[in-house]
């Protein structure tokens, strides 16, 4: 076994690398790190879309016992915006970067279930958004290969959303892009929290 607080590099581990970035060839026990490049190992790379990001990139690099998950989302929304008086549309791009860790468990010769979790920020209708806007989600997604690499996916997700973005019109807290009907809705100070069941699907390689 590797232990490193920064780095790790071997060929084959027969039991384990612990360490912020851990690189080998083949390794027999999954490693534990924020990255993990194993070569022969399960590493992805897919675009699809869920009902909150449009467009959503992803990779995920390490093991099917173990990998981590690095996210790219967008969306864009039209909204009525005042300008000199006069009332007019105007489109805003939405996006969130995310990471997180997933298990990839075999069902069948051509089928895995993806179990993932993984925290977002969302930066709400503007480059960076300075204020908490964390969107968590717990994703079950099945896995069906099509070819040598490339596979169709799709599966529901939980979300949580915790926002402190605040609303002068409206005098409410929480996101302005969230679904219209939550599981639940509850306000802690100036805290907004929701939850709802969405979905996730598209392609890997």
């Amino acid at each position: 076994s590797q232990h490193s607080a920064f780095y790790n590099r071997a060929r084959y581990v027969s039991r384990r690398q612990v360490g912020l970035i851990n690189v080998c060839d083949t390794t027999a026990k999954a490693p534990y790190g924020l990255l993990n490049i194993v070569k022969y190992g399960y590493n992805r790379v897919e675009v699809g879309a869920t009902e909150g990001l449009f467009v959503k990139l992803g990779a995920k690099l390490g093991t099917r016992k173990l990998y981590n998950i690095f996210h790219l989302g967008f969306r864009w929304d039209t909204f009525e915006k005042e300008i000199d008086g006069q009332v007019g549309s105007a489109a805003y791009t939405t996006w969130g970067l995310g990471y997180g860790f997933g298990v990839a468990p075999r069902l069948g010769k051509k089928t895995l279930l993806n179990i993932e979790l993984v925290g977002m920020h969302i930066n709400e209708m503007e480059s960076w958004t300075d204020r908490l806007n964390l969107l968590g989600q717990f994703r079950t997604t099945f896995d069906f290969k099509l070819g040598e690499r490339l596979s169709f996916y799709a599966g529901p997700t939980f979300n949580v959303m915790f926002s402190n973005l605040y609303d002068p019109v409206s005098d409410t807290y929480g996101s302005r892009v969230l679904p219209v009907d939550p599981l639940f809705n509850v306000q802690e100070g100036s805290t907004n929290i929701q939850g709802w069941i969405g979905f996730s699907a598209g392609l890997r390689m």
